[in-house]
């Protein structure tokens, strides 16, 4: 993998080959239809992060995309867990963790964007008035007067 990758696309896929060499290793039984599944999901993953990367126009739905894949990404890996797919915790906890560094990744780079889609850059502020203040002796005998 090339280094100067964003961070997100390095885990994405990072997350694409651990998932291949861990449903190389799926009983037969699972290898089929729940590895399919997952590695489907991981390269929805990886697709979704890249369009998110490349499309500037589109980056906050497409950010909002990627995080919705990634959520159905979990959903299948608990459930490859639930089903003893992995030949051990090991093997389980090491792609969660990729998926726990990748959705924190994700959701900095959501909430970001949020922030910069709520804010009005073009909008000009005008600069606050000075509180007029009677700070010399005259300026107090001519409000007298």
């Amino acid at each position: 993998m090339s280094p100067d990758l964003p961070v997100i696309r390095t885990l994405a896929r990072r997350l694409l080959l651990d998932v291949n060499a861990a449903v190389k290793r799926f009983a037969r039984d699972h290898r089929y239809d729940t590895g399919a599944e997952l590695r489907r999901d991981a390269r929805e993953v990886a697709r979704a992060a890249d369009r998110a990367w490349f499309d500037r126009d589109e980056r906050a739905s497409r950010i909002k995309t990627l995080v919705e894949t990634l959520d159905d990404f979990k959903l299948t890996l608990q459930l490859a867990k639930d089903l003893q797919a992995f030949q051990g915790w090991r093997q389980f906890e090491a792609i969660w963790r990729i998926v726990e560094d990748l959705g924190a990744q994700c959701g900095g780079w959501h909430r970001h964007h949020q922030h910069l889609k709520g804010q009005n850059p073009a909008a000009p502020r005008a600069a606050p008035e000075r509180a007029k203040r009677l700070s010399v002796r005259a300026a107090s005998i001519e409000a007298n007067t």
